[in-house]
Order: structure tokens, then C-alpha cells, then sequence
């Protein structure tokens, strides 16, 4: 489902493209079955990040956009949502880390920049309709709480 809302459907399809390529590539190692040693593919996760710069929450930032902190708090939300209140194995977390490396680069410096990372980590054998059923149930409920209104 596509909103109107160009920040948060671009996060909500980097989610499903990632997502869905996990899922691929977990059937693929499926065919190995129980030798492969990883005790059935119910048991494998794979991690996605979603790093978002502290300084778009900065109101007094020339990069400072309401819709894009508004839209990337509701994908936020959408994400713990779906951790808490569907049976899809998902399991979200939050945390600000500094990114970025201090390393010399043709004579100039790459900042570390302080980001607001969202942590979600899923089963490779996830139920991708399931998935995008719930995303669906929760966006408007999520950008009606930053977006509208």
C-alpha cells in the first residue's frame, strides 16, 4: 500500500525489499536441510538497521524537515507495532550511536555523526503476506499519529 508520504514509503520498502531477500535467501540454504548444522530455518534471523541522523529531529538545523521527522517517527512506530502486536517473530530496538569513521581522507576528516539506529530483526522464514497485511493495518493508525492532523 502506498501512502502519500514519500520519507516513510521509501523506508517501508527498503523493509519489504530487505526482508524479502532474507526470506530468499533462507529458502536457499533450506535445501541443505538438517545437515547444514543450523537446526532448521525457523531458527535463522537476520538483522536490518535503519540509521537516521540526530540532526533532522534538530529544529534549528538547516537540514531540518518536519515531514521527514515525522514520517521516519512513524516508521518507527510501525516497526515496534509489529513487533509487539502481531505473531510475525519480529522483534524491534531503538538506540543512538555514533557513525562515521575519524580516518584521514585526501586531507579532509569524515565526522562521525550521531544517528538514531532502529534495530529489526526477523526469521528468515517470516510470512511475507502476513508482513505487508499488518504494514498495512498499521500505517494509517502510525501517520495518522505524526502526519495528519
Amino acid at each position: 500500500m502506498k501512502t502519500n508520504y514519500e520519507t516513510y514509503d521509501k523506508l517501508v520498502d527498503n523493509l519489504l525489499r530487505n526482508i524479502h531477500s532474507g526470506v530468499k535467501w533462507g529458502q536457499s540454504i533450506s535445501k541443505y536441510g538438517d545437515d547444514s548444522g543450523i537446526g532448521g530455518l525457523s531458527d535463522v534471523t537476520k538483522e536490518l538497521d535503519f540509521p537516521i541522523p540526530e540532526v533532522i529531529f534538530d529544529s534549528k538545523s538547516p537540514i531540518y524537515r518536519k515531514d521527514y521527522v515525522n514520517e521516519s517517527n512513524a516508521f518507527l512506530l510501525l516497526l515496534k507495532n509489529l513487533s509487539v502486536k502481531y505473531p510475525l517473530g519480529i522483534s524491534f530496538s531503538a538506540s543512538i550511536e555514533e557513525l562515521g569513521e575519524k580516518k584521514e581522507k585526501r586531507g579532509s576528516q569524515t565526522p562521525v555523526r550521531r544517528y538514531l539506529v532502529g534495530h529489526v530483526t526477523y526469521p528468515v522464514s517470516i510470512k511475507e503476506k502476513a508482513l505487508k497485511e499488518a504494514i498495512n493495518k498499521e500505517s494509517e493508525k502510525v501517520l495518522n499519529k505524526f502526519c495528519k492532523g
